[in-house]
């Protein structure tokens, strides 16, 4: 039972760099019935969170509610067809586009800069070097046009990237 929960639990974020987000929230929908999930993988929190972002909390609570009435089996084949349809139209669909021209990730450094974070904080959440994390830093400051990260987080808000 817990390696099925684990391995259910990596499927959304698979869903996620696949910009497929409406199975993504089903999924965690479902594993939020499972108290184990979160013990076996921590991360499914902010994976919860960016989900939510990206289909507005609404929309998002609806698919995980009609994620929690299934079991594991139910979920496991769910995330079976959804990756059989995955696999068939692996073009991904045209999504809302990201402002000012940043990669989603990008969009997640800018997200935790507005949210306070250092650098080697960033590195840190995103597994990647405090070098990287502080090179997207200045990849967002030259896209959108500013020179610190108070004005980058003004920049979030008024474009919505962040709540106020």
């Amino acid at each position: 039972m817990p390696q099925l929960v684990i391995t259910l639990a990596s499927v959304p974020a698979l869903f996620e760099r696949l910009d497929r987000f409406a199975p993504a929230a089903m999924l965690l929908g479902a594993l939020s019935n499972e108290p184990s999930s979160a013990h076996h993988v921590p991360e499914l929190g902010a994976l919860t969170d960016r989900v939510s972002r990206a289909l507005g909390a609404s929309y998002a609570a609806e698919l995980a509610s009609a994620g929690a009435a299934l079991d594991l089996g139910a979920a496991a084949v769910y995330a079976r067809q959804q990756l059989d349809a995955a696999r068939r139209d692996p073009i991904p669909r045209a999504g809302p586009t990201r402002p000012g021209g940043l990669s989603r990730r990008e969009v997640e450094v800018l997200r935790l800069v507005a949210d306070g974070r250092t650098a080697s904080e960033i590195a840190t959440q995103l597994f990647i070097s405090p070098r990287t994390a502080e090179h997207h830093v200045q990849n967002i400051y030259t896209k959108i046009g500013v020179s610190s990260r108070a004005a980058a987080t003004r920049w979030a808000v008024a474009h919505q990237v962040v709540d106020p």
